[in-house]
């Protein structure tokens, strides 16, 4: 419920040889701060967050204006069960969570795997997702960042990704340190694929 506070005017108007003096009551609504910075933590990602990795998946897909997206099927193809199946189970398995509330509300994840982005067996692919409600707020830069400290710790040599042709993240990619390095067909439409290289 919102706080009403009131307010008062007081003027005078002169005229005629008379002055006459008046008040107006109003009520002021109080300003209300779109709040950007919201109390959420980066953890790594658990055992009980891979149940969610298909639908983060499925988050990533872009859909530029004007054309569907395509049913949740798709997640079945093999070419896309590389990123979420069996998660945990191999070493270069890593990735981080977002949690708001008790909520996950964004994930970054990578893995070594012969996906769309593969360059050798030395680098890991990965993945960056947020919930489509939390966008817009710095969050995938804050995940991607713990994402790239993790992986230069571990020792791996670069990061590598793939990205819509469409998709404006490439923007936030290549803010962050990523370079275009060939493109690929995906799925829907075809795929530049990105490195970030540690020194």
């Amino acid at each position: 419920m919102t706080t009403m506070r009131a307010a008062v005017i007081t003027g005078k108007i002169n005229g005629a040889g008379s002055t006459r003096v008046f008040q107006v009551l109003f009520f002021v609504a109080p300003f209300e701060k779109k709040e950007f910075i919201m109390d959420y933590h980066i953890r790594p990602l658990e055992k009980r967050d891979y149940t969610l990795l298909p639908d983060f998946l499925y988050e990533t897909i872009y859909v530029p204006k004007g054309r569907k997206k395509p049913s949740k099927k798709i997640l079945n193809m093999p070419e896309l069960r590389l990123y979420t199946h069996g998660f945990g189970q191999k070493a270069s398995d890593f990735g981080f969570a977002a949690e708001w509330k008790h909520h996950v509300i964004g994930t970054v994840w990578a893995r070594i795997m012969k996906d769309y982005s593969h360059i050798n067996k030395e680098i890991p692919s990965l993945v960056l997702s947020i919930s489509a409600s939390h966008r817009g707020k710095g969050l995938g830069t804050r995940l991607l960042t713990k994402l790239m400290k993790e992986a230069k710790l571990i020792g791996y040599p670069a990061l590598s990704l793939s990205v819509q042709v469409s998709n404006p993240a490439r923007f936030l990619y290549k803010k962050l340190g990523f370079e275009s390095l060939t493109v690929v067909k995906g799925e829907t439409e075809e795929e530049i694929v990105m490195v970030k290289e540690f020194s």
